[in-house]
């Protein structure tokens, strides 16, 4: 599953995140690790968990209307699987709960709303929920492989080793042995009634004696009635004598009779034939013709498809070229962003506070109290000139120092204000610097967005032209066969107008023939005497009454010989009665020896037979795949294994970590960092065996915040588990959720979730 885009409308988690009602997210070409990034709360598991089609949230518990704040709120995901291009639509209203799916393969509905239809068809795509949650989708808190009991983590196994045929199986053993069971009811009812049907019949000896001694009776007086009948036969010879003398012309007659009948048939053959060939090639005339149809069909649409190859040959260069210049301008756009960093800090650095700007205040106060005390000298008495009063000396001090400080709060006020004049010169450079690049950034990013809609302008053209332009091989196809049809045709032509010559002086010669032999025919019935069969037929009659007396007497004799028959039936029947209950009797013992070997294939089919074996089967190959990919990540420093018997041979499920030299410990005594990846690992491993059994071609993973109890360290390894993953199962893109800086700094493409949407990078 290669995913190519996704819309969703009226999610609350990306309200709340990102302040947006609508957001759509455009992934095509993305591809490796990919990174959602992000402050807590910013959407990325909204975004990560409708990255799949199927009606859910993977990590919450509630359906999708409580995550939904509008009636028309939808999901739209756009991916490629199989080789085919597949689009869903998922519709929630908020209020009333009610849901409708719809999905589209290569452009064509395959979904008419229903959810129950939806459902089917996806998991009938990609397999169930719980297998698709617990292989390619980690969700975050998803349960660990050690958090499920034995028999739920079998039920797994037996989901993604594709195990249901044998379910299926035991299920058709049960309905046999149901079968079976009733068929030896049947059975055993059939004995019962036999028994009982032969001890209804009584001595039969008896009864067929009597009745041969008045068969034997019948018998002498249909003797007599023979004996009449053979003078009356010898009557009849005479009467044959009559006409014996014509059986020569009779012998004759009937040899031309054949002869002309020959010929006729050989005429009608021949014309049947004929009419054979001729509707064989008028058939292969209109199928030559029904194809110059067909094919001219096909040609009316030549100048469009010819239009549509060159058109979508322009059309895939300039999506190439948007692509490019796309890529340029985000290039471009980074590089402004970089340049208003960059004044940022210029604008910190450069813009630096005079070092006496602070000793301004406490200078004007010094001034201010010297100022004050020298006011003092005002209050003197004029003729006081004492020099050596402390209030006096005080206020002479203050006077004398006063100009002092003024000079040099003056000095500092004027250095400020240089200082100051330069800043404020620096300062708006600098703004001026970073308005224009701030006006660059934005004209950089409406031509992202213009070159954008552009791009998606001409890929949908592209789309529309596809199809059309498919249908080159078609046209120069049907070009071709149009002309072999054309030819064809006129072969056949041909060939009926020569056969129909053949056929013309053939049916000539036959019927000049016919006409000779019907000529001697009628010559030959000229001389047959046909009185003579009719002489014979009133000879016949006279045996006629003499018959009726044998007749009757036949009657009593076949009277007679069905009450012996009966008798005789009666004893048959009774001997195959006894053969039946001796079969019936056999079968009933067969049934039951069929029963016991369909409820031995039952139990070899239950979860412990053969279901159990796979399960031991598989071990190895997924024991083999972690340690791929542990292997690949740290090195031989750990392997895993899952042991499905005790010492004892018993049946378990137990996950063993290995050391380096050979030592077994139980994964639950590992320590956080070792048990989470060996746990990954083994769960990666069973999604490789799930694509591998299930044949699908599942190109992306996804994980949230799998790395969030590891350490710095543990968790780079982390990521580098599925590395390893996506290199031993082909998979073309992993989107991952990580808040940790040195985790989404290794992924390929980042998804970066900001104010108001989402950036590429």
């Amino acid at each position: 599953m290669k995913i190519n885009n996704l819309k969703l409308r009226g999610w609350t988690g990306i309200k709340k995140g990102l302040g947006l009602d609508n957001l759509e997210l455009d992934l095509s070409g993305l591809s490796g690790l990919i990174a959602l990034s992000g402050q807590n709360g910013a959407g990325k598991s909204t975004i990560l968990e409708n990255l799949q089609p199927y009606r859910t949230l993977a990590s919450r518990s509630k359906a999708l209307p409580w995550h939904v704040f509008t009636r028309d709120a939808s999901k739209e995901l756009d991916f490629d699987f199989q080789g085919n291009n597949y689009k869903t639509k998922v519709l929630i209203d908020a209020d009333s709960g009610r849901q409708e799916g719809y999905i589209w393969k290569n452009g064509n509905s395959e979904i008419d709303g229903k959810v129950r239809n939806y459902d089917a068809y996806i998991e009938n795509l990609f397999g169930s929920k719980d297998l698709f949650f617990n292989s390619i989708f980690c969700a975050q808190n998803a349960s660990k492989l050690s958090d499920l009991t034995t028999g739920k983590l079998k039920e797994l196994f037996a989901e993604f080793l594709r195990l249901d045929k044998y379910i299926a199986y035991e299920a058709t053993t049960k309905q046999c042995i149901s079968l079976l069971s009733s068929q030896g009811t049947v059975y055993q009812s059939q004995v019962d009634n036999l028994r009982d049907r032969l001890s209804q019949y009584g001595d039969l000896k008896d009864k067929l004696a009597q009745a041969q001694a008045d068969l034997d009776g019948a018998n002498r007086i249909h003797g007599q009635a023979v004996q009449t009948i053979v003078e009356i036969d010898a009557d009849i010879a005479k009467v044959k004598e009559v006409i014996a003398a014509n059986s020569a012309q009779n012998a004759r007659l009937k040899d031309f009779n054949t002869r002309i009948t020959t010929t006729e048939q050989a005429i009608q053959t021949g014309l049947k034939a004929y009419e054979d060939s001729v509707e064989g090639m008028r058939t292969e005339v209109r199928n030559a013709k029904q194809e110059i149809v067909k094919f001219s069909e096909i040609i009316k649409d030549k100048d469009r498809i010819e239009k549509a190859v060159i058109e979508r040959k322009e059309l895939a260069e300039r999506i190439e070229a948007n692509s490019e210049s796309l890529t340029a301008a985000y290039t471009e756009k980074e590089a402004l962003q970089k340049q208003i960093q960059q004044i940022k800090d210029r604008l910190q650095k450069e813009i630096v506070e005079h070092p006496d700007k602070k000793k301004i205040p406490l200078l004007k106060e010094q001034i201010r109290n010297l100022k004050a005390q020298t006011s003092d000298l005002e209050k003197r008495d004029p003729e006081c000139v004492s020099t050596i009063c402390g209030f006096i000396k005080t206020a002479l001090d203050a006077e004398k120092s006063l100009p002092e400080l003024n000079n040099k709060l003056d000095n500092i006020l004027t250095s400020v204000a240089d200082t100051d004049a330069e800043n404020i010169e620096i300062e708006a450079e600098l703004n001026r610097e970073m308005k224009d690049a701030k006006g660059m950034e934005t004209a950089v990013s409406i031509e992202i967005s213009t070159i954008q809609n552009v791009l998606a302008s001409i890929k949908k053209q592209h789309i529309s032209l596809i199809a059309l332009a498919d249908k080159e091989g078609d046209l120069r196809e049907a070009l071709a066969k149009k002309e072999a049809a054309a030819t064809r045709e006129k072969d056949l032509t041909a060939r009926g107008l020569a056969l129909k010559a053949e056929y013309d002086k053939k049916v000539e010669g036959l019927r000049n023939e016919l006409s000779d032999l019907r000529s001697v025919y009628h010559d030959i019935l000229s001389q047959i005497d046909t009185d003579a069969e009719d002489r014979l037929k009133r000879t016949e009659s006279g045996k006629l009454t003499a018959e009726k007396s044998k007749h009757d007497w036949e009657e009593r004799i076949s009277d007679y010989m069905a009450t012996i028959r009966t008798i005789q039936d009666q004893i048959a029947e009774k001997f195959t009665l006894e053969k039946q209950l001796t079969e019936i009797e056999r079968k009933g013992a067969t049934i039951q020896a069929q029963v016991s070997e369909w409820t031995y294939m039952r139990n070899a089919l239950s979860k412990d037979g053969i279901r159990a074996l796979e399960i031991d089967s598989v071990a190895p190959s997924i024991s083999a795949y972690a340690n791929q990919i542990l292997y690949n990540t740290f090195g031989p420093a750990y392997s895993v294994k899952l042991r499905t018997q005790d010492d004892e041979g018993r049946e378990v499920l137990d996950i063993l970590a290995i050391e380096e030299s050979g030592k077994e410990t139980l994964l639950e005594d590992l320590s956080g960092g070792e048990k989470c990846w060996s746990l990954k690992a083994l769960r990666l491993a069973m999604t490789l065996i799930a694509k591998q059994k299930s044949g699908r071609s599942l190109e992306s993973c996804f994980a949230d915040e799998e790395d969030g109890a590891l350490d710095a360290e543990n968790a780079q390894n982390f990521i580098r588990l599925y590395q390893s993953f996506m290199e031993a199962g082909g998979f073309d893109s992993c989107f991952f959720i990580s808040h940790r800086p040195e985790c989404v700094a290794m992924a390929n493409r980042i998804l970066e979730f900001g104010e108001g949407g989402i950036s590429v990078n």
